[in-house]
């Protein structure tokens, strides 16, 4: 870990003092400030212990599953505590070898997920989202977070198109034909929440057809762990906590074909 100057000290004495008073002296935001900033000042390499890419071929399907271990660091841990969320996100993808050209993607699947501590029930909320056409970024848990912020304040959650006009400033037009929020998945214990975020289970690819039952496929992931801005004060604090955040890199899966005779089931088929 690299030490810190006597101005990074000062600065950071600095920072704590005028976060402080934005919190009103609270002295229990104080205690999550003050653990964050105490954190190495440095990122890491992912953390990952141990990992594993698996394809499978089923009822005219493609199932690619994608499981890591060692994401949830002693560090990790105690920022999501403190009621920052953490996003997961998998990007999987199907591809083909080919011997004379780049390897062909096939299929991918984003699948995204975020986990936020409930600091007052003292159990964990999560959210997964799952989309083949949009990319990584453009896949967005504000709303449900916002819903989740406004029900633990005692607000009307349950009213939609109030949640989304707040954070709009009123513009219900723009929010007319927004899909509905998400509820969360409750997770009561920490070992609970950390299975569920660190393995995908099976995750339907789209069916076999259009692949072709010729050549070698294989299956790729990987996972991105980032911290999300959150409500205040602890938007003000994530900019010394972003060093958490990490990329796994592609693993791969064991190759594996397309049976020729496998085909997606007939509507209405046993």
């Amino acid at each position: 870990m690299i030490g810190k100057t006597f101005f990074e000290t000062g600065l950071e004495a600095i920072l704590i003092n005028s976060l402080l008073r934005l919190l009103g002296g609270s002295s229990g935001t104080a205690m999550v400030l003050l653990s964050c900033l105490a954190l190495p000042a440095m990122a890491e390499e992912a953390p990952v212990t141990g990992s594993k890419v698996e394809a499978e071929v089923k009822n005219g399907k493609v199932f690619i599953s994608a499981r890591l271990d060692g994401a949830f660091t002693p560090d990790t841990m105690k920022v999501l505590s403190g009621g920052a969320p953490i996003t997961f996100t998998y990007v999987i993808q199907a591809k083909q070898e080919r011997a004379l050209l780049w390897d062909r993607l096939a299929r991918q699947v984003v699948v995204k997920r975020v986990v936020k501590y409930d600091t007052l029930k003292k159990n964990y909320l999560a959210w997964e989202k799952r989309d083949d056409k949009k990319a990584e970024d453009e896949i967005e848990f504000e709303e449900e977070l916002r819903k989740a912020e406004y029900k633990k304040s005692g607000e009307d959650a349950n009213d939609e198109k109030a949640v989304r006009d707040k954070a709009s400033d009123g513009s219900a037009a723009d929010n007319a034909d927004a899909p509905p929020m998400m509820d969360p998945l409750i997770l009561p214990t920490e070992g609970e929440m950390i299975q569920w975020m660190s393995d995908t289970g099976a995750v339907d690819m789209g069916p076999v057809e259009g692949l072709g039952s010729q050549g070698t496929y294989y299956a790729m992931a990987r996972l991105k762990v980032k911290s999300m801005n959150s409500s205040p004060p602890l938007t003000y604090i994530l900019f010394f906590v972003s060093f958490l955040d990490f990329d796994t890199g592609w693993m791969m899966s064991q190759p594996f074909t397309m049976p020729a005779a496998e085909k997606a089931p007939a509507p209405g088929g046993s």
